[in-house]
């Protein structure tokens, strides 16, 4: 019953639709570019021909950099986090709901084969209450 529906929950969870505009999380170009901005910062800074602001600047391009990546990271990774939860939740519920449905087959079930044992032993009962022979009687064999 949840089969089908499972799927496609998790399809719409991990499909791009529900990231947004996710971009592709690359470390190493990451590394190279922080890499490039310190290296440019460390050569201003050695260059004595260079004044603070313009050090000021490169630093202040470093982290505003650095935070960009960084916190379009965190979002990402906070929102995989959420629907990953959600999707763990409605696995959750989905069990419970086949459990209970299960439990109601059982119940159902064992309903019906005491039913039918009662209308069987009721037949036979009134049939020997009765005189009226049954075929395939325990009592009627010969002995």
């Amino acid at each position: 019953m949840f089969g089908n529906t499972l799927v496609e929950h998790w399809k719409e969870i991990i499909g791009q639709k529900s990231f947004g505009k996710m971009k592709e999380f690359n470390s190493n170009a990451l590394q190279t570019k922080h890499e490039t901005l310190i290296s440019e910062v460390i050569k201003l800074s050695r260059n004595s021909n260079k004044s603070e602001e313009q050090i000021k600047s490169a630093l202040k391009k470093y982290f505003e950099s650095y935070e960009e990546t960084t916190e379009s990271f965190f979002n990402h990774h906070q929102n995989a986090i959420k629907r990953a939860n959600e999707l763990s939740d409605f696995e959750k519920r989905a069990l419970k709901l086949d459990f209970k449905e299960r439990l109601r087959f059982l119940v159902f079930r064992i309903l019906t084969a005491i039913g039918i044992a009662a209308v069987v032993l009721l037949t036979a009962y009134l049939a020997d209450l009765w005189g009226i022979p049954l075929p395939f009687r325990m009592a009627n064999l010969p002995t």
